[in-house]
């Protein structure tokens, strides 16, 4: 302990509720300036805008499914209705759906980059401890670690998170 440090624990020592204090207040400094060197992030990097170009695509294809631009755009305007229309409208919904949640993945894999940008990346947002690397490998738009994401879907098996 320096002498600056010995000086302020000695004026401080009857108040060891304040020492406690600034104690935590280092230990929570050490835990959040945890992070990745900048060879892994560098390949998460990659391995994100990989996922964000491919994602991308599968959306443009989910999106021209939806509006049916490969269609003369008469399909769906005739007055009859027929039973035989409904898989093709089911197609229609369900691909709406997966293109919701394709732009949701996408909206992470953007933030993860930003996160990369800030140098918090890899960082549970909820513990301040850095998230395994396999999972950040599986799962790179991630921002909890399994015990955090647990924590907050208890209900939830491993396999699934």
């Amino acid at each position: 302990m320096g002498a600056w440090a010995k000086n302020i624990y000695l004026k401080l020592a009857p108040n060891s509720r304040l020492i406690k204090t600034i104690l935590n207040i280092k230990q929570l400094y050490k835990t959040f300036m945890k992070k990745y060197p900048a060879s892994d992030l560098a390949m998460f990097k990659k391995i994100i805008d990989d996922k964000l170009s491919k994602s991308l695509e599968e959306l443009r294809l989910l999106k021209e499914t939806t509006t049916g631009k490969d269609t003369n755009g008469t399909d769906d305007t005739s007055w009859k209705f027929s039973p035989d229309d409904c898989p093709q409208y089911a197609s229609k919904e369900e691909a709406t759906i997966m293109a919701h949640k394709q732009e949701l993945f996408i909206v992470g894999l953007r933030n993860a980059l930003i996160r990369i940008q800030q140098g918090t990346y890899g960082v549970c947002s909820i513990s301040g401890e850095l998230i395994d690397r396999n999972r950040l490998l599986a799962v790179p738009h991630t921002m909890y670690n399994i015990n955090a994401k647990k924590s907050i879907q208890p209900n939830t098996n491993t396999e699934e998170i």
